[in-house]
């Protein structure tokens, strides 16, 4: 069953950020100006074919005959539609945003007002699937109180400074309980399911990076400067990415590989099956910082998953087993009983 259908793909965006132009702006749409907005709403190669499809040639009409010369710009065209086209929603569609406005999460980017609204839109729409029904297993309890005023009106401000990128002062509980500030302008919004916990990537005035938990700041407050210069997303996170990619085994038991894929989804990763034996070796890419997180997850998976390397990375693993094995058997020792 797909949830989302071709009617909002990139193409259609695309297509419909071109004919929205001259309603909007009233400028002619010329062929430069279709290209910009192709590459600006579709993806790297859709120049190569989309203009072919929307722009006529000569008197004939283009493919999709969306478009036709404008007589009064030399090289320009208008829209052949009356309106400005408009994205639509399909009833599936509106049952799976009726099932996401009971998820907490949903309330830190949204406000009540803006809830209250969609929850009306959609009181005739019953939720594609009941919350309830789910049960998670391998996540932590203490999850963060999205639902907390509190803490949504932290999380409101860093999201502001995030999109502004405006400096924002924090006051955050440290590692060794007490309280200390900071001035720093978020790059980067980073949800943990293990964790169930919101964190905010960072760039402080001095220049260095830091990651808190949002639900160990006590209080925030934007200030009126801005950031002079400041790296993408892309960049601050390629600066913490591992140098050596972890590479594991993956056994074709437990459906381990699926497993492991859905595991391992948010992460970088190249994975090549054998398959006359089943057996997939992956290649992860991480951030350096969250090494930990990462080997729990892999030592998770048992004897389905077997780290090949980095040394560091596999030493570290055994000696995890080692320990919950003396842990279970205190009176074993080593002796492989």
């Amino acid at each position: 069953m797909n949830i989302f259908t071709e009617i909002n793909s990139a193409y259609y965006k695309a297509a419909e950020a071109v004919l929205s132009l001259q309603t909007e702006q009233g400028e002619p749409v010329t062929e430069k100006k279709i290209t910009e907005l192709i590459a600006k709403h579709a993806f790297k190669d859709s120049g190569l074919f989309i203009p072919e499809k929307l722009i006529p040639k000569g008197d004939k009409p283009s493919d999709w005959g969306l478009l036709k010369a404008d007589n009064a710009v030399n090289g320009g065209f208008v829209s052949v539609l009356r309106h400005k086209p408009r994205q639509f929603l399909t009833a599936i569609q509106k049952s799976w945003l009726r099932a996401k406005l009971s998820d907490p999460k949903m309330r830190l980017f949204l406000d009540d007002e803006q809830i209250a609204e969609l929850s009306d839109f959609l009181k005739d729409i019953g939720p594609l699937y009941d919350d309830k029904l789910f049960r998670r297993f391998d996540i932590f309890s203490d999850g963060d109180n999205f639902l907390d005023p509190d803490y949504r009106k932290i999380f409101g401000l860093l999201l502001a400074a995030l999109e502004n990128k405006q400096y924002i002062t924090v006051e955050y509980l440290s590692g060794k309980g007490g309280n200390a500030n900071v001035s720093i302008v978020p790059i980067a919004v980073e949800y943990s399911a293990k964790n169930d916990k919101f964190r905010i990537h960072a760039v402080k005035q001095t220049g260095s990076g830091i990651v808190m938990n949002v639900g160990r700041i006590v209080s925030a407050e934007l200030t009126n400067e801005t950031a002079q210069s400041l790296p993408t997303a892309d960049e601050y996170f390629s600066r913490r990415r591992c140098s050596a990619p972890a590479v594991v085994e993956i056994k074709p038991e437990r459906n381990g590989l699926e497993r492991f894929m859905l595991e391992f989804a948010s992460y970088e990763k190249e994975s090549a099956l054998d398959p006359e034996t089943g057996m997939c070796r992956a290649k992860i890419w991480y951030d350096k910082n969250d090494e930990t997180e990462l080997l729990i997850m892999l030592l998770s998976f048992g004897p389905v998953i077997e780290i090949i390397s980095p040394k560091a990375l596999r030493q570290q693993a055994a000696q995890r087993a080692l320990r919950q094995y003396e842990l279970f058997f205190p009176e074993g020792g080593n002796n492989g009983e």
